[in-house]
Formats: C-alpha cells, sequence, structure tokens
C-alpha cells in the first residue's frame, strides 16, 4: 500500500511539472516594443484541474470498488454470478425473448433515446465485427472505421447514380463488396504480425480517407446527402425513428447470430488455434493465411453493413466517419468488453458510447465542471486503464483469456 502511495504521488508531481509551463504560465507579447515576458497565469491551471474533478471522482470509484471487492471477498461470488448468467443466457429460450424485449422497448423510449439506441447498435456491430479480427484470430486492427466509412459511401453513391436505390436493395452488394474490400487489403499484407500490420492498416484507413475528401462524387469535404426517395420508409404503425430502431435491432441480432455460429464452428476453432499460436496452427496443417484472409473480410463486410445503417440514419455521409478517432472507439469497445468475446463486444460498445452520452447532459457534472464533455477521451483512457489494472480480461473476458492473463489461477 506505501509502495502505491509513493507511485501515485510521485505521478501527480510528474503531471505538475510536466504541465507547469503550458498550464501555469503564459506569454505577454509586447508588439511595440518587441518584447515577450513570461507572466503567471494560475486561473488556467486551477481552472484545467477543475475541470478534470468528474475524472479524477470516476479513477476514484473505481480504485474503491476494486478495494472493496478484494476486501470483502468477492471474486467468488462474482465469478457464480457470471457464471449463473452465462448459463441463463445459454438456453435455448433466451434468446427469443431478449429479442422481443429489447424490440418492445421501442413503444417506451422519446425520440431521442431512440437516436441514442440506434447508434448504440451501429457500434455494436462494429465491435462484435472487429472481435473476429482483434479477438477471436489475434490480428491487430486500427483502420477499422475505414471499412465502416466505405459502406457508408458506398451506398451514398449508389443511390446517385441509380436514383431511387432502396436500402434493403443495396445491403448485399454491400456487404459483398465489403468483405471483397477486406480481401483484396488483407491479402499482401496479412503476413505480417503484430505492430506491423496494425500500421499498414491504419495507412490504408487514412489513405482512403484522404480519397473521400479529394473525389468529386463523394462530394469532397462537404460531404454526401441520401435523396428522399432512398431514406428508410417508416414500417406500418410506427414512426420513422421507431422504424430504425426495430431495423438496427434486427441487424444486430442477426451479426451477433452469424458470428456465434461461425466462431463455434471448426472455422472459429481455426481462428482460436491461429491466435494462440500461429506457427503450431501452420505446422497442423491450418491454411493460416486463408482463414486470416476469411476473418478479415467477414470483419470487413460487417462494417460496411454498419456503415449502410449510419448513412441511413443520419441521411448523410463525409469523410469523418472514416477518422482515426473511430477506429479507436470501436478497438476500445472490443478490449473493455474483453478479447474474443461476443458478449463482451456489446457490453463495451453500450459502455463506452451510452456513458459519455449520460455525463455530458448530468446536470450534476455540469455544474461542477462546465467543460467536461471537452474531457471524454481522458475519461476513456482513464477507464481503459483502470480496467487494464482491475480486470484486464475485460468486463466479459472468456476465462481462457483470464487464464491466459493470470497463469498462477490455474488449477494445479
Amino acid at each position: 500500500m506505501v509502495a502505491r502511495i509513493r507511485s501515485f504521488a510521485l505521478g501527480v508531481l510528474g503531471l505538475l511539472v510536466i504541465s507547469f509551463p503550458f498550464l501555469w504560465l503564459k506569454l505577454d507579447y509586447n508588439f511595440a516594443g518587441g518584447t515577450v515576458k513570461i507572466a503567471p497565469n494560475l486561473q488556467n491551471g486551477f481552472d484545467f484541474f477543475r475541470n478534470l474533478i468528474p475524472v479524477f471522482i470516476i479513477v476514484l470509484v473505481f480504485a474503491l470498488l476494486n478495494w472493496i471487492k478484494k476486501a470483502a471477498h468477492l471474486e467468488r461470488p462474482l465469478n457464480r454470478c457470471f457464471s449463473a448468467i452465462a448459463r441463463i443466457s445459454a438456453q435455448p429460450w433466451f434468446r427469443p425473448v431478449l429479442l422481443f424485449l429489447v424490440l418492445d422497448g421501442v413503444f417506451f423510449m422519446n425520440d431521442k433515446y431512440l437516436g441514442l439506441a440506434i447508434m448504440m447498435g451501429i457500434y455494436m456491430i462494429q465491435a462484435v465485427g472487429l472481435n473476429i479480427t482483434v479477438g477471436m484470430t489475434g490480428l491487430l486492427v486500427i483502420g477499422y472505421a475505414a471499412f465502416y466509412a466505405f459502406g457508408a459511401y458506398a451506398f451514398a453513391v449508389a443511390q446517385i447514380k441509380i436514383p431511387g436505390l432502396l436500402w434493403w436493395e443495396a445491403a448485399p452488394f454491400i456487404f459483398v463488396a465489403g468483405g471483397l474490400l477486406g480481401w483484396f487489403i488483407g491479402l499482401p499484407c496479412l503476413r505480417l504480425r503484430g505492430d506491423y500490420l496494425a500500421i499498414v492498416t491504419l495507412g490504408f484507413a487514412e489513405s482512403f480517407r484522404e480519397l473521400m475528401r479529394n473525389l468529386n462524387i463523394t462530394g469532397g469535404d462537404k460531404g454526401i446527402g441520401l435523396s428522399p426517395a432512398s431514406q428508410l420508409t417508416p414500417l406500418p404503425y410506427l414512426t420513422l425513428q421507431q422504424s430504425k430502431y426495430v431495423l438496427v435491432t434486427l441487424f444486430v441480432f442477426g451479426v451477433v447470430f452469424i458470428v456465434r455460429r461461425i466462431y463455434r464452428s471448426p472455422i472459429g476453432r481455426t481462428w482460436v488455434a491461429i491466435r494462440e499460436d500461429e506457427t503450431a496452427a501452420a505446422a497442423m496443417g491450418i491454411p493460416v493465411v486463408r482463414m486470416k484472409l476469411f476473418a478479415f473480410a467477414l470483419s470487413a463486410a460487417f462494417a460496411a453493413i454498419a456503415g449502410l445503417l449510419y448513412v441511413m440514419h443520419v441521411g448523410f455521409i463525409d469523410p469523418a466517419a472514416g477518422a482515426f478517432e473511430q477506429s479507436v472507439m470501436v478497438l476500445a469497445m472490443v478490449i473493455l468488453g474483453g478479447l474474443g468475446s461476443i458478449e463482451g463486444a456489446l457490453l463495451g460498445s453500450a459502455v463506452l458510447f451510452l456513458v459519455p452520452e449520460f455525463l455530458r447532459d448530468s446536470d450534476f457534472l455540469l455544474a461542477i465542471s462546465p467543460n467536461f464533455s471537452d474531457y471524454r477521451l481522458l475519461i476513456f483512457g482513464s477507464i481503459m486503464v483502470v480496467m487494464m489494472l482491475i480486470r484486464p480480461q475485460g468486463l466479459l473476458g472468456s476465462r481462457r483469456r483470464q487464464l491466459e492473463i493470470n497463469p498462477e489461477s490455474q488449477p494445479s
């Protein structure tokens, strides 16, 4: 405990030293005399750390919960609780009942919460798709947002070339086109591993975003809007927002069903073998490159479908959809939920999307920190660091991943 307190104090001291020239000092320019003076700027430093109070509170709550869990020996009861939930979710009746309950929520939410639920569902599709490559196959992909933007741009451009094109007519072609794009992008680079693969995918994402910014057909920086004829038509007895919610919910359950079936098939077991030891998998006769390409292509196809749902929801697409921040956000969702866990990807998406949205509208936090929304990325980083310390396998990480991270926990 003393060592931790000393480390924390040294970290705070280091933060103060590093931030001192930027937060506590300012430059006074005298243009008439051509001189520059350094003056103290204490108010700016105090305002900066006052805005960080909610971040410190969140980290403190996480640390306190971790201490209570260890002091009260709650690990075994929590594991039994998670095991009971897992057994219930494995029942054949659970998913149809859950789908019914989720769809039933369309009648109890207003347009604001329906909009949040729609965007959360789109992020869930992305997270489940990225989990195929990062969590199940062990391929570090950072430029995932490029495939997401590709699906959105593909539909936006297609409805210009084919007036009146409907989403359900374009969806199969966009799914196949996204998979083919993932296949061709992965073909020359999937022999790379680790950081090298991540750098290549990041370069592809940035190149694709710049390409979309410089093409006339994509509208450049202004983007493309959907024509009224190609936008979603409300379902009978439902509003437009409710129809979008129902559609995205069905897609989320459909994607989860497909990925779960594949993961439990021989293909899924080959992905796990490649993730655990690629050399050993190749020695056992597994076509490593082919299986990695299939994982990459399927992941890209689901991202393209998520892009189609996004442009159908907002009715507009611009190059910001393929920004680096989008890729990092989805990757953080997968890691927070638990690598290789489908339920973890869904939970991580819900947490990292909904928590900042609700915190943004919190009157209590805004009273403490008026500029609280400017520190959302810092909160993400803090949550990820705390999670790596408290639960490195993720919120719903698999038992196998937990044993890999903590070898001493394996039974003798």
